[in-house]
């Protein structure tokens, strides 16, 4: 059986992460995972992303366990994620509370993109079923495939289409370029709230130049292993 992860378990107002402590190049990398929620209408969701610290951990509600409330790191700090959002509320202008979406530097009105609530899975993510991922980024874009089928993505499940995320490594000249991060996962919860979110069956391939570091295929199973749950001092 595959090694599962749990994150937002039974409390409101939670935020927890569970990161990778192992640093990489970020320029190429294939993820994919499955998650399922199975009690719906909680709130309020999570992300994947690449974090500047291996202990990252934002604030509780529509923040996602990702995004900063303080204004002590927001667009100060290289990181992007996408996040799996099941409630309205939180990034300004959402629309719906069944979206993806890609965000930058801990903002949590960074979005790229036309909107916050632009791209939109084909079902709903909290019906309980498994909803199954792949997470494409090259040099600086970011493609999402999403279906309840299987890993088997066909051109139909493409969500997000080499979105350009744009000045990630926050060096100023409005474009990415690669730097040294972290992989992980965050997820949290407000005055509603699920069970838990379920993810399992993740592997994530780390493509670098010949000259750094690989992480090469690591699953659910390594994640669990190296995860470590904590905050860094964002008051």
């Amino acid at each position: 059986m595959s090694p599962s992860l749990g994150l937002a378990f039974c409390y409101t107002n939670l935020a927890g992460s569970a990161i990778l402590q192992q640093r990489a190049e970020v320029r190429r990398l294939d993820a994919q995972f499955r998650f399922r929620v199975p009690t719906g209408t909680g709130a309020d969701g999570f992300t994947f992303g690449v974090f500047d610290v291996p202990y990252h951990l934002g604030a509780s509600g529509g923040y996602l366990g990702c995004y900063d409330n303080t204004g002590t790191l927001a667009g100060l700090y290289p990181s992007f994620a996408v996040e799996f959002d099941m409630y309205q509320g939180g990034t300004s202008g959402e629309t719906n509370e069944n979206h993806v979406a890609v965000h930058r530097n801990y903002g949590i009105n960074n979005y790229v993109g036309a909107g916050p609530s632009t791209y939109v899975p084909s079902f709903d993510m909290e019906d309980g079923n498994w909803a199954y991922v792949r997470i494409s980024f090259d040099n600086g874009l970011i493609s999402v495939w999403m279906n309840q089928t299987g890993f088997n993505f066909g051109p139909g499940d493409l969500l997000i289409d080499q979105l350009d995320v744009g000045d990630v490594d926050v060096n100023g000249n409005g474009r990415f370029d690669p730097f040294f991060g972290y992989f992980g996962f965050t997820a949290g919860t407000g005055g509603s709230l699920y069970n838990q979110i379920i993810i399992d069956n993740f592997m994530l391939n780390v493509i670098p130049e010949p000259s750094s570091l690989a992480l090469g295929w690591i699953g659910l199973g390594s994640l669990l292993w190296l995860a470590r749950r904590g905050a860094r001092p964002i008051g």
